[in-house]
């Protein structure tokens, strides 16, 4: 959220958009996420 200068909402809303646009769960897009950030790692 720091580094795109969002508000926790808006962040959330850009996952609920992931997870309508891909047709995924919205646990499955932040498990996604999460795994992609400790990969960078």
């Amino acid at each position: 959220m720091a580094e795109h200068r969002v508000t926790a909402e808006e962040a959330f809303q850009h996952l609920v958009q992931v997870s309508q646009r891909t047709n995924t769960t919205l646990s499955e897009v932040a498990r996604n996420l999460m795994a992609s950030i400790t990969q960078d790692r």
